[in-house]
């Protein structure tokens, strides 16, 4: 099983960099994993970028599953980054002892398809993970960490569990978005049966609506007239959205910290945010709500007149 995670990443880009030597990033992630990135480096060495806009497909290294990464942000030229770029990359499917993981980066989309040829669009910083066993000819089921649109070709029941409930549908579209205190679920087609974590709680959403789960309750279905999600077109939408759930976004998109502090976090906001430019995203949030905020470095600190 992969050791790879969110903090491993900085540590890659200190090596790539020369800040680490070969033995001090042993020491952190282990000898396997040094000496599958070492690998990879060696890949690279012989890798002549495209000049499109495409991300390099790692299938060239790796010829495993079918993935195609979507970039959201260009942070830095492919010139300084082309390598840890080419990493980040590859640590987006991970093969485990009985199962698979996906995971989309910071400021990154992940298309992939399932097993049963089932679409997914996974969002920032973003998991799905199943176990082989949860993926038979009358189950169909993964773990989401984050949010992700599905595509559900008709079939057996599928499900998409999470910390803060489930969603359960036979074949459909929908998105389901996962945050400290609830989930918000988007019906697109068909229609699907979501619950809170401890199943007491059900809402059945039919194409056309959305509901929130806040704290364990739902809150009243209201109506959608997008054909698919707008975040899907890098244009994160939020409509009477709890703010927690709009920090998770930025969070992801721009690969920083929201230090809430003593500020009310029991608001709401609507309105769209860009994915390229952190500085006005924060100031259409909080500027919004009349919540002061200071950029420092990968930190947001926020705090209330």
């Amino acid at each position: 099983m992969s050791t790879h995670n969110n903090d491993t990443d900085p540590l890659i880009q200190e090596w790539m960099q020369g800040n680490l030597t070969d033995d001090d990033l042993e020491q952190r992630i282990g000898r396997e994993e040094l000496r599958k990135y070492q690998q990879i480096l060696s890949e690279v060495d012989q890798w002549t970028p495209s000049l499109s806009d495409e991300v390099f497909d790692p299938r060239e290294i790796l010829d495993r599953k079918s993935a195609k990464v979507v970039p959201m942000i260009n942070w830095r030229t492919i010139s300084v980054a082309a390598s840890v770029a080419v990493i980040l990359t590859l640590g987006f499917l991970f093969f485990r002892d009985t199962g698979t993981e996906y995971y989309a980066a910071y400021g990154e989309q992940l298309e992939f398809e399932l097993p049963d040829g089932s679409d997914v669009v996974l969002a920032a910083n973003s998991t799905v993970r199943w176990e082989d066993e949860d993926w038979s000819g009358e189950t169909r089921r993964l773990v989401l960490d984050g949010k992700a649109f599905f595509k559900v070709i008709p079939g057996s029941k599928f499900s998409v569990m999470t910390d803060q409930g489930s969603v359960e549908v036979l074949g459909t579209a929908f998105d389901v978005s996962t945050f400290g205190v609830g989930m918000w679920v988007n019906c697109y087609e068909g229609r699907v049966l979501a619950r809170d974590v401890s199943k007491a709680k059900a809402q059945i959403i039919k194409a056309g609506q959305s509901s929130l789960l806040v704290d364990g309750s739902w809150e009243r279905i209201v109506p959608i007239k997008d054909e698919s999600p707008l975040w899907l077109g890098k244009k994160p939408t939020f409509k009477n959205t709890p703010i927690l759930l709009v920090i998770k976004e930025i969070e992801s998109l721009y690969h920083v910290k929201v230090i809430t502090g003593e500020v009310d976090m029991n608001r709401r906001f609507t309105g769209s945010i860009p994915t390229d430019d952190l500085s006005l995203a924060l100031k259409i949030v909080f500027g919004t709500l009349g919540i002061q905020f200071e950029i420092d470095e990968d930190q947001v600190l926020l705090s209330q007149d």
